[in-house]
């Protein structure tokens, strides 16, 4: 039977054989001088050995000849040294050929009647593979996290090289609409009308793609200009007519006369909002109309305002449809799920750059109504 040495030098057979029965090294370390006084089978395949000198336990988990002052780790006897208390931490071992072993150390107090730390009682556990296993998944987040800003990257640039074109076409567009090459027949000039619309759509996607490779990206910049209501209306009424008069559905629009004639704000992604909130009301509306409001909340907010009478959202939705790339079902279960799904993610994130917030009602069966409010900033007080 092997003989094991336990604090005091009191030998006891019951104690020997349940330290043996463990599986993991376990063993009793003197701390006047770091030598092993006690030490079960799976520590000595470390490298203790029965008899013969005594074995310090940096000679035995570090490999080393002196003690392991200056470790990247902390030395679980010092801590408990110090602490009076059980440790548990992370460590690297090494065994017999000299290969590093990640271990988990669980150290415990052995206290003399003075209360002092006399020995410590320590056992480790070989954590290598789940080491491995950090490190792969560690790498592998790198490796898409790289994909992701390459992904993200590529997008912009897309966007952007299409956003020229297309600039181009609807400007030829208005000059053809307008005359400027001669007279056009009624079927030429419903040809460009829908040409006209679709290019309006397809600029609308590639801004809501832009805004959100931005956002992703971190540059996405609101600035602020003069803001004339009406304008702003004006400017998205015909794609919105259009678009409602091919779902077959009315579209109506109204400026609350408490609103100020010239606000302050960002242009451009205003009427990206708006669009988006009507385009969104427009695709799930089968019947009915999507309308549309200018309000003045209070003292010191507006709102843009857009109502529909599609099949409404349930509530426990209302969160998810402004999550990029997530589209809700209507309640009917006869709405598609078309488009990118980043419109109404654009709403909230540019809307919440502005300081704002973006609500949504709505009830199954009922339609919805999406309200975005925003600071009333008056011209001339941009600097508020």
């Amino acid at each position: 039977m092997l003989n094991f040495v336990y604090c005091m030098d009191v030998r006891d057979d019951f104690l020997t054989h349940v330290v043996e029965s463990i599986q993991t090294p376990f063993y009793v370390i003197d701390v006047r001088d770091f030598t092993v006084v006690m030490a079960n089978s799976a520590a000595r395949a470390l490298g203790v050995k029965g008899g013969g000198p005594k074995h310090t336990c940096y000679a035995l988990t570090h490999r080393r000849d002196t003690p392991c002052d200056g470790l990247a780790h902390p030395c679980p006897l010092a801590v408990v040294q110090e602490t009076k208390d059980h440790v548990t931490v992370e460590h690297i071992h090494y065994d017999q050929a000299g290969k590093p072993i990640h271990v988990e150390v669980h150290a415990s107090p052995i206290l003399d009647e003075a209360g002092n730390v006399a020995f410590m009682a320590e056992y480790s556990v070989d954590i290598s593979a789940r080491k491995e296993a950090e490190t792969a998944l560690l790498q592998a987040n790198e490796a898409l996290e790289e994909l992701n800003r390459r992904k993200t990257q590529l997008l912009a640039n897309l966007s952007h090289d299409i956003r020229s074109p297309l600039a181009s076409v609807l400007g030829f567009t208005e000059m053809l609409q307008g005359g400027v090459y001669g007279a056009l027949t009624p079927e030429q000039q419903g040809a460009l009308k829908n040409i006209s619309r679709s290019a309006e759509q397809l600029l609308n996607f590639v801004n809501n793609m832009l805004g959100h490779t931005q956002f992703e990206m971190g540059k996405l910049t609101v600035q602020s200009k003069q803001v004339l209501p009406a304008v702003l209306l004006a400017s998205v009424e015909d794609v919105a007519s259009g678009a409602a008069d091919l779902q077959g559905i009315g579209f109506t629009a109204v400026i609350d006369p408490q609103l100020p004639d010239m606000l302050w704000g960002d242009p451009f992604w205003l009427r990206q909002i708006l669009l988006n909130l009507i385009m969104n009301g427009v695709k799930f509306t089968k019947e009915g109309q999507v309308a549309v409001r200018f309000l003045r909340v209070d003292e010191t907010t507006w709102a843009m305002q857009v109502a529909d009478t599609g099949p409404g959202i349930p509530q426990e939705m209302w969160q998810d449809i402004f999550e990029p790339f997530r589209q809700v079902d209507g309640s009917d279960g006869h709405s598609e799920r078309r488009g990118s799904g980043l419109g109404l993610a654009i709403v909230k994130q540019v809307t919440e750059l502005m300081n704002g917030r973006v609500t949504v009602e709505s009830e199954p069966g009922q339609g919805s109504i999406f309200t975005v409010t925003l600071p009333l900033i008056l011209a001339g007080d941009e600097n508020h």
